[in-house]
């Protein structure tokens, strides 16, 4: 490696960890003990189609009753022909990087939900002078599943049908000529709905703070931080009584360890406070996110996560939700053509909703339990054949959310 690619393998490694600080609001960005904290990843400019073949037993996620009134046919098949890209380039001044698929939802029978599924990440890191710099971005834009979409009362296709779009944008900053640097991140969300009735949920949020990191490439990045993490709600203006806005302070440390040793941790825990504008403090107290991989021989690897967060959901109409989860999942190499993995994870989410909104069938709290494995083959140089299958359970304060659902999938990847 060059001497100006090991400068910004370390930038690049400061940049991701900051960028993960910013993202301890938001819940469904839990963090993973796969990578490094100071390898440049490896240039790779790989482009692949792909098709999902996918059987759902319970499309509606609900009971029968609740089927119906979502206009949902309960038993599905699901068709997704899609892009992929994972694009990376270490060049001399910067890393680059760009993933995402995009693609395209086909129903045999709820074709209401027929739509594009986009998923795209960027981001790039250099070094500035004595800063490493850090820019993130990302966009998504799919039908939501049904277990985030409470029931309207009498409008079967509000019940069932709504296009989430989500969009960031972020930075990162590190300074400093030694292993201790001030840091500084900033990122800006915003994620609304398609259907009228959602609107009101759609919400922007603003995540700033800073702190202090120590680097070492024989134990990792240390970072303690603090932050701020603002929620609007751009359309609730006009409903009396209704909290437009609030905002939450968290303060903490993160660990990042992922220097190809045979266990590899990342994580991060840290205190978060509610601004106690009619939000209630059951969300205040201590949050984390941690992760762990542990390579078991030459086979097989055992990763791990646990996770506290407070999320605001564009989907059911609330102020924010904690949502703590747990998850397991094994791999392990059959043959150099083969590959097996099995998981299984469970999420409790406690809802606080705002009880002068227009009132849906509100979810309440809930518990979800899930349990997959999959087999992977590798067919010559180009194909890959996946099958996958997928049990869910979920029990809700709200009865008639309660269901269990078994999905299989057999995908096919053609690397061009």
């Amino acid at each position: 490696m060059s001497k100006n690619l090991k400068i910004y393998s370390s930038a690049f490694g400061l940049a991701m960890t900051v960028a993960a600080i910013s993202s301890a609001s938001d819940a469904h960005a839990q963090l993973e003990a796969t990578g490094s904290t100071f390898g440049t990843p490896e240039r790779a400019i790989e482009l692949s189609m792909s098709t999902q073949a996918t059987y759902d037993s319970n499309v509606a996620r609900a009971q029968s009753s609740q089927a119906i009134a979502r206009g949902i046919e309960k038993e599905d098949y699901r068709f997704t022909p899609s892009l992929e890209a994972n694009i990376v380039l270490p060049t001399p001044a910067a890393v680059l990087m760009l993933t995402g698929t995009a693609g395209y939802d086909f129903y045999a029978r709820n074709t209401q939900l027929d739509r594009e599924r986009i998923n795209l990440k960027a981001s790039a890191a250099t070094k500035l002078a004595i800063c490493d710099v850090g820019v993130q971005a990302s966009y998504a834009r799919q039908q939501n599943d049904l277990a985030d979409l409470s029931i309207v009362d009498g409008d079967a296709e509000a019940s069932a049908v709504n296009v989430q779009n989500a969009f960031s944008i972020g930075g990162t900053l590190g300074c400093g000529g030694g292993s201790i640097k001030p840091t500084a991140f900033v990122e800006y969300r915003t994620s609304n709905n398609s259907s009228i009735q959602r609107e009101i949920s759609d919400v922007d949020t603003l995540i700033y703070g800073g702190g202090v990191s120590y680097s070492s490439p024989a134990f990792g990045v240390l970072t303690a931080f603090v932050g701020r993490t603002e929620y609007d709600y751009t359309n609730r203006n006009n409903i009396v009584g209704a909290i437009t806005s609030f905002h939450t302070t968290m303060g903490g440390f993160s660990l990042d360890r992922r220097l190809g040793a045979r266990l590899q941790a990342n994580g991060r825990i840290y205190y978060v406070k509610s601004d106690g504008a009619g939000v209630d403090d059951r969300l205040d107290g201590l949050n984390w996110d941690v992760a762990a991989l542990l390579r078991i021989g030459s086979r097989a690897q055992l990763g791990a996560n646990i996770a506290r967060q407070i999320d605001a959901s564009t989907a059911v109409d609330l102020r924010a939700m904690e949502v703590t989860s747990y998850g397991v999942k094994l791999d392990y190499v059959l043959t150099p053509l083969l590959r097996a993995d099995a998981g299984v994870t469970y999420r409790v989410r406690n809802m606080e909703d705002t009880p002068t909104l227009p009132q849906y069938v509100v979810v309440g709290d809930d518990k979800l339990f899930e349990l997959s494995a999959g087999l992977a083959y590798t067919l010559g140089r180009r194909i890959d054949i996946t099958l996958r299958g997928n049990y869910q359970k979920r029990n809700a304060d709200t009865a008639i959310y309660d269901y269990e659902s078994i999905r299989m999938i057999l995908g096919v990847r053609l690397r061009l």
